[in-house]
C-alpha cells in the first residue's frame, strides 16, 4: 500500500489523501478511522489518517497517511522612524517567511511592495497574501516627533537708545546651527543676537538630525526718547498701599 496526499491550506478542511493498493485480489474494501470507505478522502483537516484495506480473499493491509498543514507564516518588520516633525522620511519593510510563496502585498496607501518609503506620521496597514490565498494583516504606526519651536515673541517697536536681545537657542538640541538674516542686510550665525535697527529678522535653526526650524520677527523704530513719568500720591499712611500711574509716552514694554 502506498499513499498520496495534499496538505490542508490555511482555510482548513481542504486536504486530500489517497490509498494506492497493489497485489492481492481485487476488489478492495477500505476502512478509514474517520469512517470513510473509499480509496480517496477529501475535505480533510491536517492530521494522521489510518486505513485498513481488505482484498476479496480477506487478506488485509494497514497503513497511515498524514495530511500536513502549511508552515505558519511569520512576519517581522523593520521600521525607520521620522527624523523631524511633520517630515515624510519614515519607512516600513516587512519580512515574510513560511506559508506558500510567492507573497502579495497591499498597503492602505496603495503600495504593493514589501517595503514602503517616504512615509509621514500615521497608521499603515498591510495585507499579505500567500500563493494559497491565505491573508494576514499587520498594522504599524509612525509617530510624529515632538515639534521644536523657536518663540521670538511679538513684533517690537524700539525707541531711541533701545536694543532688543533675542535668544533662539534650542536647549535640548546641542550642536544646532543658527542662521539669522534680515531685509536690512543683517546676518549672524549666533543663537543670541542684539538688535538695534528696524527690519524683518528671520532665524533658521538646523539640528544635528537635519531638522530645520524657522521663525521671524519685525522690529520697528520710533524717533522718540524714552520719557519715564509716573504719578505718585503726595501723602500716604503707614502700611497703606501706594499706587504708581505710568504716564510715560511712549510706554515701555515689560
Amino acid at each position: 500500500i502506498a499513499f498520496e496526499s495534499t496538505p490542508a491550506t490555511c482555510l482548513g478542511g481542504d486536504g486530500t489523501a489517497k490509498a494506492i493498493v497493489s497485489g492481492g485480489t481485487a476488489p478492495y474494501t477500505y476502512s478509514w478511522t474517520n469512517g470513510e470507505t473509499t480509496s480517496e478522502l477529501t475535505n480533510l483537516s491536517a492530521m494522521p489518517y489510518f486505513v485498513t484495506v481488505t482484498d476479496t480473499r480477506g487478506c488485509l493491509v494497514q497503513g497511515t497517511v498524514v495530511v500536513s498543514e502549511p508552515e505558519h507564516i511569520n512576519i517581522t518588520e523593520n521600521i525607520t522612524p521620522l527624523l523631524c516633525y511633520n517630515a515624510a522620511d519614515a519607512a516600513i519593510e516587512v519580512n515574510v517567511t513560511g506559508g506558500t510563496q510567492p507573497y502579495q502585498y497591499l498597503w492602505n496607501n496603495g503600495a504593493i511592495t514589501a517595503a514602503v518609503n517616504n512615509l509621514s506620521a500615521g497608521v499603515y496597514n498591510v495585507t499579505i497574501t500567500d500563493a494559497q490565498g491565505c491573508s494576514y494583516v499587520r498594522s504599524y504606526t509612525i509617530e510624529n516627533p515632538k515639534e521644536i519651536i523657536i518663540d521670538l515673541g511679538e513684533d517690537r517697536t524700539l525707541c531711541n537708545g533701545q536694543t532688543l536681545e533675542l535668544d533662539a537657542t534650542i536647549a535640548d538640541e546641542p550642536g544646532t546651527q543658527y542662521s539669522w538674516i534680515a531685509d536690512n542686510g543683517f546676518s549672524s550665525s549666533e543663537a543670541k543676537v542684539v538688535l538695534t535697527n528696524p527690519g524683518i529678522y528671520a532665524i533658521t535653526a538646523t539640528t544635528p538630525k537635519g531638522c530645520k526650524i524657522t521663525e521671524s520677527i519685525t522690529i520697528s523704530r520710533l524717533n522718540l526718547d524714552i520719557d519715564s513719568e509716573f504719578l505718585l500720591t503726595t501723602q500716604a499712611y503707614v502700611n497703606e498701599e501706594v499706587i504708581l500711574v505710568n504716564t510715560s509716552n511712549p510706554k515701555g514694554v515689560t
